[in-house]
């Protein structure tokens, strides 16, 4: 069985939560041993997982959706990185809630690469549209890659800023983070933007499967994505890594 499917399951489970997750990574040696559970009352006394859980874990519909889930990724080549596995961004296990698994369409070797968040007001001012244009291209240049929504006003001029930069080898990268799944195009006018970042070596993201529609929900929570795929800074905090799964 492929790694990213039983990813797929585990983030689809409803109402899981990443601190589960870990104490699941506790009892279970991998994910293969996790899928292949029968006993409920086995996973009942795993700490935080409760009778719901439990039941939702056992069940075959949600292992059956995730490799019809998974086999829509492989047709649109859209990768998928589960939290444990190395190729899944190294700043963004460091947040608080971080996706049991990434949907990335594009090059996701750039998530791991230097990069600055970018966001800003939907109804920009011509003024800011030309700044947020204008830094993107700079920093794109320098080959620091620009993060942000895919949204109006701000947000598209700061990619098509850091795409301008593009020369066909590391500058003009730049990483679109959606609120809806990331072969869903919002706004569909950005349609055209959305083929440029990925012609220009760039990458578009989501923790939503594919086919997810827009849902307002989910920008509070796209926004941590996008700050958390980028370097922070504070005071007397340690840089910690996690491991999920004992043998990752």
């Amino acid at each position: 069985m492929e790694q990213e499917i039983y990813w797929i399951w585990l983030s689809r489970l409803p109402r899981i939560q990443v601190r589960q997750v870990k104490e699941l990574g506790k009892v279970y040696e991998n994910l293969e041993a996790l899928w292949q559970e029968k006993n409920e009352k086995a996973l009942q006394k795993v700490p935080q997982i409760g009778e719901k859980l439990a039941k939702e874990i056992l069940k075959k519909e949600g292992k059956q959706q995730a490799i019809c889930e998974w086999e829509k990724c492989k047709e649109r080549k859209v990768q998928v990185l589960g939290l444990a596995e190395e190729n899944y961004p190294t700043l963004l296990k460091q947040i608080y809630d971080p996706p049991i698994c990434l949907y990335v369409q594009g090059n996701a070797n750039i998530l791991q690469e230097s990069s600055i968040a970018m966001v800003g007001a939907r109804k920009a001012s011509e003024y800011a549209q030309k700044v947020a244009y204008f830094l993107a291209y700079q920093l794109a240049q320098n080959k620091i890659h620009v993060v942000s929504g895919l949204a109006k006003g701000v947000d598209s001029y700061s990619h098509r800023g850091a795409i301008r930069a593009y020369h066909g080898k590391e500058t003009g990268k730049t990483i679109a983070v959606m609120g809806t799944g990331c072969d869903t195009i919002y706004p569909k006018e950005n349609a055209k933007l959305y083929e440029q970042i990925l012609a220009s070596g760039g990458a578009i993201v989501s923790e939503y499967k594919m086919g997810t529609p827009l849902n307002r929900y989910h920008f509070p929570e796209r926004n941590r994505i996008i700050s958390g795929l980028t370097k922070r800074y504070s005071c007397g905090r340690s840089q910690r890594k996690e491991w999920v799964f004992n043998n990752c």
